[in-house]
């Protein structure tokens, strides 16, 4: 199982309760701590900025060749109505 995650993080602590802590690198390390717990050892960041307009060309076309690369057997994805700005 391998797990991408395009999204960087970067606005995930919107209350500042990290303070001075790196938010990504946080978001990161609670990212691959709960794929560990879920058996997931395989975990690759886009770091794509979360929040923010980006080039919707070049993350289709990495997620494409992603894609071709794992020729995966299943590709889980956010519902279609979860109307979250990331998913």
């Amino acid at each position: 199982v391998r797990v991408l995650v395009i999204t960087d993080g970067a606005q995930g602590d919107p209350c500042g309760y990290l303070g001075n802590e790196d938010v990504v690198t946080h978001r990161q390390g609670e990212t691959r701590a709960a794929l560990e717990c879920l058996g997931v050892e395989e975990v690759s960041f886009l770091a794509m900025p979360e929040g923010e307009p980006f080039a919707w060309e070049a993350v289709g076309a990495n997620l494409r060749d992603q894609l071709e690369a794992l020729a995966p057997d299943w590709l889980l994805v956010p519902p279609g109505l979860d109307f979250h700005r990331d998913h």
